[in-house]
């Protein structure tokens, strides 16, 4: 098989080499599947406003996603019998991340959103923070690209890391460390142009891994749910606040929400998982799931733009109080990299049953965003849990 890093431009050799990873790879924990899908997650997010997929990652942005990740998994599995945390690595006892992830749960509150727990116990969290980056450092990313010994692109088709597989955690928490991810040429294209197809191949062999090692737990139930899946009940804490921000309207059609809303995420959560407070929007059910996977169309598009410049701060607050993520620049990228990377007869969801056909030099000129934009939209409350920080709290997007 040739190495399709170097073509930048063949996304079905592209494409097979993932799945010659997933299926050949050797996986004794779940890291390989948490810090694969971190790197599509990243490269959607850093989506420039040319449409552009990045060409560096770094090694703390991904660990900030797998924390968030697994942040979702560390919670006992409610199947049969004793409710438990779902083992994910090959040997028993030992305390991997999702186990460590589970215990600060538990210590600091385990109803506790990752934001509330962060303000909770901030040097804990740093503490945790620090070890997901260390892992994610020394373990899964120099090995990530291996299929087996004796594989020819065993250097990497994906990246390539500054760091020798074997670094100590010392070296990787000092302040100098470089933990740039160099992307192949042509890479952060790729990943981002086939997210919608390698997002879901990850996840289910992902989930396939789970359940072979928790068989005596497990019955017949969602696990895709349980591991990837919206936690809707904590949907609630925003739901009466962004409607209100509505002015109790739907965010579509326009019309009175006289009953529950629904709270949509407006980028699809197929599509790129986003679960920041920007993404989500207050909608008449119908309207919701007449939307359902699709893109919406530029009118849409346009009035959520537009919410984030106009009540970025009433977002902030909204963030702060429920203890919610909310990261608009990241969110933005993620826009991007839907919008600006679809064929042009990719038809947009307008209303109803109607569609309209994605226009690039419409979508472009709504998607550039501006220096003054993105702190408009940012205001107050914005939290993430990425940074280089070494001690107390994580710095807000900017402060770097």
């Amino acid at each position: 098989m040739s190495d399709p890093a170097a073509a930048g431009a063949d996304p079905v050799a592209f494409a097979e080499r993932v799945l010659a990873l997933l299926d050949s790879g050797s996986f004794t924990t779940s890291y390989k599947y948490a810090v694969l899908l971190a790197i599509v997650d990243c490269c959607l997010e850093q989506v420039d406003g040319e449409g552009a997929a990045p060409a560096v990652l770094h090694a703390h942005e991904l660990a900030a996603k797998v924390l968030e990740r697994y942040w979702r998994q560390a919670v006992p599995f409610h199947a049969t019998g004793t409710p438990t945390v779902l083992r994910q690595r090959n040997e028993r006892g030992k305390r991997d991340l999702v186990t460590r992830i589970a215990e600060f749960r538990r210590r600091v509150g385990p109803q506790l959103s990752i934001v509330e727990a962060r303000r909770a116990d901030p040097a804990g969290f740093a503490e945790l923070r620090a070890l997901v980056e260390v892992t994610v450092v020394r373990m899964p990313l120099p090995k990530l690209q291996r299929i087996a010994a004796g594989d020819p692109f065993g250097d990497g088709f994906m990246y390539r890391v500054g760091w020798p597989n074997e670094v100590s955690a010392a070296r990787v928490m000092r302040g100098d460390f470089d933990d740039r991810v160099h992307l192949k040429p042509g890479v952060g294209e790729l990943l981002v142009r086939l997210a919608g197809v390698i997002r879901p191949v990850v996840q289910r062999e992902w989930a396939h891994f789970v359940a072979r090692r928790n068989s005596d737990v497990l019955a017949e139930v969602d696990l895709d749910g349980f591991l990837f899946g919206v936690e809707r009940v904590a949907l609630e804490r925003v739901r009466a606040p962004l409607t209100h921000l509505q002015d109790g309207a739907c965010f579509y059609c326009g019309d009175a929400l006289r009953a529950t809303a629904d709270l949509d995420h407006f980028l699809p959560w197929s599509r790129c998982g986003d679960d920041g407070l920007d993404n989500l929007v207050a909608a008449h059910p119908r309207c919701n799931n007449r939307k359902r996977n699709s893109l919406a169309a530029p009118e849409h598009l346009e009035r959520w733009m537009s919410r984030s410049q106009v009540h970025g701060s009433d977002l902030g607050m909204i963030a702060t109080d429920a203890g919610w993520l909310r990261d608009w620049r990241r969110t933005l990228g993620g826009a991007r990299a839907l919008y600006l990377h679809q064929p042009a007869s990719l038809p947009l969801w307008l209303a109803d049953d109607r569609y309209v056909a994605a226009d690039p030099d419409r979508l472009r000129p709504l998607l550039a965003g501006t220096a003054a934009h993105a702190r408009a939209a940012e205001g107050a409350g914005t939290y993430t849990t990425g940074g280089r920080s070494r001690s107390g709290p994580l710095p807000f997007p900017g402060d770097e």
